[in-house]
């Protein structure tokens, strides 16, 4: 059983904050951010079931606001292993605007895997100031939308799944998706839109 551990690993967050405030070497931070969950966590137990705790991502984030090395922020940026969050928190302390894009759009595309548009750009623009580089990351999710949408109405229209719509030539219809053109029975498509038949009229 561990009997010693760094006061940043506190289960007091106000103890823990104010130790990694006191840490004076870019190294030292750098390995408070790069910790793993298990050095942060604790348990209580609760109607006999442990419920587990940790302060771990307010620590992290202190030591990276006190970081300025850029070298080991753009090693906190580019490992996966690390939350978005924090990463993007690092990214946010970099001087190359450059490196800035490049690091912003590779996250974007892994955070398109399992979150919305709404919350990945919120996530970029509380630490990103760059509003050239969110106008970038918001451009690149929509032309992504664009490309899934695109390449799922091709296979739709592969199989025959068309999107008609009327044109001005009232016996034909024209798919909005590929443009393939039809010729359509009048009395048919009156039949359903109203569920009566013109029959006789």
């Amino acid at each position: 059983m561990e009997l010693f551990k760094p006061a940043w690993q506190s289960k007091n967050i106000d103890k823990a904050l104010d130790a990694v405030n006191k840490v004076n070497t870019q190294t030292q931070l750098f390995n408070i951010v790069m910790a793993s969950e298990e050095q942060f966590s604790w348990y209580r137990r609760y109607r006999g079931k442990k419920i587990f705790y940790s302060n771990s991502t307010q620590v992290k984030m202190r030591a990276i606001e006190r970081m300025t090395d850029q070298s080991l922020l753009a090693d906190i940026s580019q490992n996966s292993s690390v939350h978005e969050d924090l990463r993007i928190a690092a990214i946010g302390k970099l001087s190359d605007p450059a490196l800035v894009e490049k690091l912003c759009l590779e996250i974007a595309e892994e955070m398109k895997e399992y979150k919305v548009n709404s919350t990945i750009i919120a996530l970029f623009e509380s630490h990103i100031k760059n509003k050239k580089i969110i106008a970038g990351v918001k451009k690149y999710l929509h032309d992504a939308d664009k490309r899934k949408r695109d390449e799922y109405n091709r296979i739709r229209c592969s199989r025959g799944d068309h999107l008609w719509k009327n044109t001005s030539d009232s016996g034909k219809q024209r798919c909005s998706i590929c443009g393939a053109i039809r010729n359509i029975d009048l009395n048919e498509v009156w039949e359903m839109a109203t569920g009566i038949g013109r029959t006789g009229w």
